[in-house]
């Protein structure tokens, strides 16, 4: 069967290989410097563009309203040259375009997107991390080595249900929480995103420490270890943007932008590290004769590789809280404006049934709004995009 896959890769690389070269034989291909994109000039390249006010696109304070202004100004083949720090980026909004690239490149992908966190770990904090690699910041070769040992302990369908019982506890408590804080006031109007946060935060730790940081408690104190996680979390993804896709000179000077996130890093892993070894000890005191269903992921890489687990599980501890309370809150939102399917799904619930109509919402929810904004790879070979031909080294982006 390994044999077999292996062979049907092949094939299938042949394929776009072969498109490749026949299309770049093509006399209609245009150079890259004719897709359309923002100009440069000597010195600061494009970064004139980005000037507020004054620019043509202007500063834009998240990733949507950048791209829907490069789509909305160029078209649906768009490069931006010359925009400190990053690689020549090329936005692809056609879905088959992408897919082109996607399918094409190698097996072992180059997926640029955490420079900073590359730098934290292999430059500025290089003696902590050992030469390890985590799903973030892992190229090549290293993202694969780093996701074969994890997919064992993370990719089993059978962890739904040993977790699924204390899972459902936290969830009731959450709505029962939910419940009451909507009677106090405006506070759950101005707060609930940082309830949906907290629940997932708390749901996040059971499944990867195999404990509770009690997330849920009243007068969660903003000093509290839980609350900082959650903050860092936030301020890692939100000046993470501001660096590495607009324009700054971080790969240059330390600017204060890059000072504050290098120590929200500090800060992430010294409190993931304290939960995460606080977990160990339970661990231990409870033995290595405890049955594997009742491990936590956790105790389960532990036993494969200490290095990996810890890395992991910091991983998800950051990447995690975001991702989930996004999820969830998208699908409470569209559940909560389209009153027929939130009928149809109680319905399938109370009648127990085998929840399709609840995977499907997830699903549609998650087409309408994606918890991931953009899909990205580096060319590793050369390719033709749209009839313009696209070298090694471009950063191609999927919106």
């Amino acid at each position: 069967m390994k044999k077999l896959r292996t062979l049907l890769y092949l094939q299938n690389q042949s394929r776009y290989q072969s498109i490749r070269t026949v299309s770049v034989a093509s006399d209609s291909i245009k150079p890259f410097d004719e897709i359309p994109g923002i100009s440069k000039v000597p010195i600061i390249g494009g970064l004139h563009h980005f000037l507020p006010y004054v620019g043509t696109i202007g500063y834009k304070g998240n990733f949507h309203d950048l791209v829907k202004t490069l789509h909305k100004r160029y078209g649906t083949v768009v490069r931006l040259e010359g925009i400190a720090p990053r690689a020549t980026l090329l936005v692809l909004f056609e879905p088959q375009h992408f897919e082109q690239v996607y399918k094409a490149e190698e097996y072992n992908p180059l997926r640029p997107g955490f420079e900073t966190i590359e730098y934290y770990r292999e430059v500025l904090r290089k003696g902590r991390f050992g030469g390890y690699f985590g799903l973030m910041s892992a190229q090549g070769p290293q993202w694969r080595d780093f996701r074969t040992k994890v997919n064992p302990a993370l990719l089993k369908p059978k962890l739904v249900k040993i977790y699924a019982p204390v899972l459902g506890e936290i969830a009731e408590e959450m709505v029962e929480r939910i419940t009451r804080l909507s009677k106090e006031g405006n506070y759950l109007k101005d707060n609930f995103d940082l309830e949906i946060t907290k629940w997932s935060l708390e749901s996040l730790a059971l499944v990867s420490l195999g404990t509770r940081l009690g997330c849920l408690q009243d007068n969660l104190k903003e000093d509290h270890p839980a609350r900082q996680l959650i903050k860092c979390a936030n301020d890692i993804f939100e000046l993470s943007f501001k660096l590495e896709f607009l324009p700054s000179l971080w790969k240059y000077i330390a600017t204060p932008n890059f000072k504050k996130l290098m120590k929200t890093y500090d800060l992430q892993w010294d409190i993931s590290a304290m939960y995460i070894e606080e977990a160990k000890k339970l661990a231990k005191e409870r033995g290595s004769d405890a049955p594997e269903e009742d491990k936590s992921i956790l105790e389960k890489l532990i036993a494969i590789d200490e290095r990996v687990a810890i890395l992991m599980a910091n991983e998800m501890l950051l990447a995690g809280i975001d991702t989930v309370s996004f999820t969830i809150t998208s699908i409470l939102y569209h559940l909560a404006t389209n009153q027929p399917a939130q009928d149809k799904l109680r319905e399938e619930i109370q009648a127990g049934e085998s929840r399709r109509y609840l995977r499907a919402c997830m699903k549609e929810s998650l087409r309408i709004w994606a918890v991931v904004p953009s899909n990205l790879r580096r060319t590793s070979k050369e390719h033709v995009v749209a009839g313009y031909r696209v070298p090694v080294g471009i950063d191609v982006i999927a919106p």
